[in-house]
């Protein structure tokens, strides 16, 4: 919440009952699973208010965006996060794990990006697989 009150912004109920749904969750929500945690948790929320608190903590990448499963998940880097993210998706069992770009890796694409006369400004990445819990389960 300190990102919030640095940036001007107010910890306001909505915003906190949005962020703490998305902490309790190990998989990405959609803004209508983000209202039915909040609501089955006894919290006061309408969809307007999770829409925009969505916006603004994902202003602040408090939240990330997962557009391969059109949901959001809390950011879990502790500290100063970083410039480039990649979320590692379970088609099993539908967890999201963040991880940290490495800087060779986002040299690289960003460079590539250049050599076509495009001007990146931030690289996500998301990679679809199975979660080493789920492999174990299979096996």
């Amino acid at each position: 919440m300190d990102r919030l009150r640095r940036s001007g912004l107010r910890v306001t109920s909505a915003r906190l009952l949005v962020l703490r749904a998305l902490r309790e969750s190990e998989k990405p929500l959609s803004a209508a699973q983000v209202y039915a945690s909040v609501k089955g948790s006894g919290g006061h929320i309408d969809m307007v208010s999770v829409y925009r608190s969505l916006s603004i903590l994902a202003s602040l990448d408090l939240v990330h965006h997962v557009g391969s499963v059109d949901g959001f998940v809390a950011c879990r880097m502790s500290g100063e996060h970083p410039e480039s993210i990649a979320h590692l998706l379970c088609n099993a069992c539908g967890v999201a794990e963040e991880r940290e770009i490495p800087l060779d890796v986002l040299r690289a694409i960003v460079v590539d990006a250049k050599t076509t006369g495009f001007g990146s400004e931030t690289v996500r990445i998301e990679v679809m697989g199975t979660c080493r819990a789920c492999q174990l389960n299979a096996s």
